[in-house]
């Protein structure tokens, strides 16, 4: 019950017309085909409130408060947007949604739902009448007397009909004279909202690619190194993207964007247009590219996996700079190292999964020091505390994503434990955190690359008071590396 959502609803009114019960033939004595909606008017096919207001009772343990009860407008429509928005989709924004999200009122986070109005309509004819707040406007003539309809009751007046349904809740009391202003304007909303009309419409904005979720009204744009590597605007649009699932990346200061490629195992520089202006290629005796950083220097760092691990510098033309071979303590390519990052020391800071460890190497290849993530404190090897991604921080500190032991850490500069967040703290939002980035305000955000819950953050980031305080969700995602550009329009740095 704690992960199911029951609903009970109709989609209309009861069959209470004589054209309807009547024809009914052939069945037992005492057969029931009719029924009343009393104290609304009429019953289906009708525009009265006995057509389409009927009881919806939901039930979710946990989620939906017990024993609640509302009188806000919620149609079926709604559902549509609402079930995306539990189901941690966007709704299609290339063509028109009638419904709007109403999880807050289902939740009793709120009281009047997102749902001010409600167009109605009846077999023959659309749009013949509109509600807003207590007040109903009805269209005269809704249908000819002639017509083909066989089980419609309502045909309507020959005037508008006006009904107040706090006081009026069985649509007797017609006081369409008695509020000209209340009149014209439901007229006008009717025009404005018709259904044919926006049927009509031309949508031309981009589908929305997933969705960022903030109270503060925290916005980012951020690009996505994984599957798929794109790079998302603060609208949640996608504005560029390139083939194949990159494991590490950048957007440089010049506009294109540096990513390693896995599968075909190449580091390039692309254009926004799309144009490689710069490549390496995995050497032949290695098994994977690993981080692509491009350095101040000009050069492009890259770490290569599999019988010689090695950290190249490669300059702008393709030729091999340095060379600082690696010490992953493991034969398993694939698991020697992650997120490689030069220091402004001039050594480089790798991460190595299996050895639990996170080495300083200088250009020649001595490790300096080493970061030990199998720590007693977080947990020993039985945690599988693999450093994914390792960052120094400009106060000399060291931030380690840890990703299979689901917790991200900061180390000082003897190896010492000062700052660590967990599943504890952020409500199971770890799922195999890859990469990460420190940013200027001194938040921390982390990719949750294995998260499988489309409900859940696919990134997220957390304060160092480990409050959560944005997350970006997106079924189609899976996050491997991420570098944040922007907060609400202003310029992010690039430690990652």
């Amino acid at each position: 019950r704690e992960s199911t959502l029951i609903l009970f609803t109709s989609d209309n009114g009861p069959w209470n017309q004589p054209a309807y019960y009547e024809s009914k033939k052939g069945h037992p004595e005492g057969s029931v085909f009719w029924g009343t909606a009393e104290p609304l008017r009429a019953g289906k096919g009708s525009a009265y409130e006995g057509g389409s207001r009927v009881p919806c009772i939901a039930s979710w343990t946990g989620k939906i408060p017990a024993g609640k009860v509302s009188d806000a407008m919620f149609a079926t429509l709604d559902f549509l947007p609402t079930f995306a928005n539990l189901a941690g989709f966007e709704v299609p924004k290339d063509r028109v949604i009638d419904g709007v999200d109403q999880t807050d009122l289902l939740f009793g986070k709120s009281e009047e739902g997102n749902r001010s109005t409600y167009i109605y309509d009846q077999t023959t004819r659309m749009e013949v009448g509109i509600r807003k707040g207590k007040w109903k406007l009805l269209v005269p003539e809704r249908a000819p007397k002639n017509g083909k309809h066989r089980f419609l009751m309502d045909f309507g007046t020959d005037d508008f009909e006006l009904y107040n349904l706090d006081e009026d809740i069985g649509e007797s009391n017609n006081v369409v004279g008695e509020h000209p202003e209340i009149v014209a304007e439901l007229k006008e909303l009717l025009a404005s909202q018709s259904v044919i009309k926006k049927a009509t419409e031309v949508v031309s904005k981009k589908p929305l690619f997933g969705k960022q979720v903030s109270e503060s009204g925290i916005r980012h744009s951020f690009l996505i190194c994984g599957k798929p590597t794109v790079i998302v605007s603060e609208d949640n649009e996608i504005v560029w993207k390139t083939e194949g699932a990159a494991r590490d990346g950048f957007v440089l200061e010049n506009g294109n964007v540096l990513v390693s490629i896995g599968g075909k195992n190449v580091a390039k520089e692309i254009t926004r247009a799309g144009e490689v202006v710069w490549s390496y290629q995995l050497s032949k005796e290695n098994k994977e590219i690993g981080s692509a950083v491009r350095l101040e220097n000009g050069n492009t760092l890259v770490v290569e996996r599999g019988t010689k691990p090695q950290l190249l510098e490669i300059t702008p033309d393709g030729s091999i700079a340095l060379t600082v071979p690696l010490q992953p303590e493991t034969e398993n390519g694939h698991m020697q190292t992650r997120m490689a990052r030069k220091l402004d020391n001039g050594n480089y800071l790798v991460p190595h999964l299996l050895a639990f460890a996170v080495k300083e190497y200088s250009p020649d290849g001595t490790v300096v020091k080493t970061f030990k993530t199998d720590l007693e404190e977080l947990g020993g090897r039985e945690a599988r505390n693999w450093p994914f991604t390792a960052i120094r921080l400009q106060n000399g500190n060291t931030l380690v994503n840890l990703t299979n032991g689901n917790k991200t850490v900061e180390f000082d500069a003897e190896g010492k434990v000062v700052w660590r967040v967990d599943n504890s703290d952020v409500d199971g939002r770890f799922a195999d955190p890859c990469g990460g980035q420190r940013l200027g305000n001194g938040n921390t955000v982390i990719c949750s690359y294995g998260q499988r819950k489309p409900t859940m953050a696919k990134l997220f980031e957390v304060t160092t008071d480990k409050n959560v305080v944005w997350e970006y969700i997106n079924h189609a995602v899976r996050a491997h590396e991420v570098h944040v550009l922007t907060t609400n329009g202003k310029p992010e740095g690039a430690l990652k």
